[in-house]
């Protein structure tokens, strides 16, 4: 039987084709394996099967080249339509999943919703004559180790002080905050040696992500009468909070400190348990920065930071439809969508191991405020998937087990740290707790949701 050049030469560049992407899979493991950051969430042995997965195939496919050709006519018609199959279903789901933002249901919702970019708004301040920074987190200095000075490595734990901050926005409006003296998301003049009545560490949620200051818990508390200052900022873990403490909560005393926790802290904590700086406060309860004498070297090297990422922002969106197209294939090549219907994914990590450091740190947490005579609350903050009823097209969202709080409640209660149980307080007796997320999809909470925590904390408080 004859075939034609075409048809045979087509057979070819499938299994060239399939051949690439078994490379592609095992070098897109191998770049996992050997950035640790990079699997923040995840376990690593998904990634060596990947790898394993990916070796197969491509010697499968080198043997596909002495086949008669015939069958590799055959195959790699089925190839082809099996790919464009599974491309169009991957295609379909994406199509489902920018139907589910929060912008696409505010729109039909008939509700406002600001679609600008973080650079965007920041680029519409300064042509009005306003300068503006992007919220900075802490946690991205990490990798870094942080700033170089004359005096060694800076870790700042906050903000550029008093300065608008571009923050973010869930619920259809961009969110700014004017920061305080320290950089954090209060007004001025609120810290008040050995007078302060609470302190607030945490992460975003204790921040008060993406709702106007004074619709955030810090806010909430001052106007039930408690003098209260927020160092809270996102992706901040155990560690950071007990640095926090360290280097702010030593120095003003407070009479009661909020420890807000959210599942996805024990997660943080391998982050942070990378970062020499941040160890030396958990090896070394004498150790300190000296932070808070510190805040105009600080401005300094973070405002330096911010202008050179708002910079590379600015040449990356010159790049835009190049950069589309990255992303484009970046999110499509692997099928994460189809993946992640059928479960072939990265499964979580255990946590044992970081729940016996995250208790020493929350002992010496502890152990810290009752060395100024204060009183520590372990807070816990509910997740949204843990009242999501199941959905017949899974979303892709950060899910944690629900183990993570049975056991954080548990350490708490051995160390005999007064519990605040938000999910007990607030949310299970909620006739919809979807409806304090924005949009009721997953993200920080919305202001009814942050109104009705910073009660039952008040109401706590005061019977305590």
């Amino acid at each position: 039987m004859k075939f034609s050049n075409f048809a045979i030469r087509y057979a070819n560049i499938v299994f060239c084709l399939v051949f690439l992407f078994s490379i592609a899979i095992v070098v897109y493991a191998i770049n996992k394996l050997l950035n640790p950051h990079l699997l923040f969430f995840v376990s690593s042995s998904f990634y060596y099967l990947c790898i394993i997965f990916g070796i197969l195939l491509s010697i499968i496919v080198l043997f596909s080249f002495k086949l008669n050709k015939n069958l590799r006519i055959n195959i790699s018609l089925i190839l082809t339509s099996v790919i464009i199959t599974m491309y169009a279903i991957e295609i379909v789901l994406k199509n489902f999943e920018k139907n589910n933002t929060r912008a696409s249901i505010a729109y039909k919702k008939n509700i406002e919703f600001d679609k600008r970019s973080k650079l965007e708004v920041i680029e519409d301040f300064s042509k009005s004559g306003v300068k503006v920074y992007p919220t900075l987190y802490p946690f991205t200095l990490i990798e870094s180790g942080g700033f170089d000075t004359e005096e060694g490595k800076l870790f700042p734990l906050g903000g550029i002080s008093n300065v608008r901050s571009v923050y973010c926005n869930e619920s259809g409006k961009w969110i700014t905050y004017k920061s305080d003296e320290y950089g954090f998301n209060n007004p001025k003049k609120l810290y008040d040696k050995n007078n302060l009545d609470i302190v607030i560490i945490g992460d975003s949620f204790a921040k008060g992500t993406c709702v106007e200051s004074e619709e955030n818990i810090g806010s909430k508390l001052r106007e039930s009468g408690f003098k209260t200052v927020s160092l809270s900022a996102e992706g901040n873990g155990p560690l950071s909070q007990l640095a926090l403490l360290k280097e702010y909560g030593e120095y003003f005393k407070p009479k009661t400190v909020l420890w807000f926790f959210f599942p996805n802290d024990i997660l943080d904590l391998k982050r942070e348990l990378t970062s020499n700086q941040l160890n030396k406060y958990y090896e070394d309860e004498n150790f300190s920065q000296n932070l808070i004498h510190k805040q105009e070297l600080i401005d300094f090297h973070l405002k330096k930071f911010s202008d050179k990422s708002i910079k590379k922002a600015k040449k990356n969106k010159e790049k835009s439809f190049l950069n589309f197209t990255k992303r484009l294939v970046m999110n499509t090549w692997s099928l994460p969508s189809i993946r992640l219907q059928l479960g072939i994914k990265p499964t979580s990590e255990s946590y044992d191991d970081y729940f016996i450091t995250f208790k020493k740190i929350l002992e010496k947490s502890n152990n810290r405020v009752k060395s100024w005579d204060g009183k520590l609350y372990f807070v816990y903050l509910p997740q949204f998937d843990r009242y999501q009823k199941k959905k017949i097209i899974k979303k892709n969202i950060f899910t944690f087990p629900q183990s993570i709080y049975l056991d954080v409640v548990k350490i708490a209660s051995e160390l005999e740290i007064p519990i605040i149980d938000l999910h007990k307080g607030v949310f299970k007796s909620h006739k919809n707790p979807l409806s304090l997320f924005p949009f009721e999809i997953w993200g920080h909470y919305n202001e009814e949701g942050y109104n009705l925590i910073s009660d039952f904390i008040v109401k706590s408080l005061k019977s305590t």
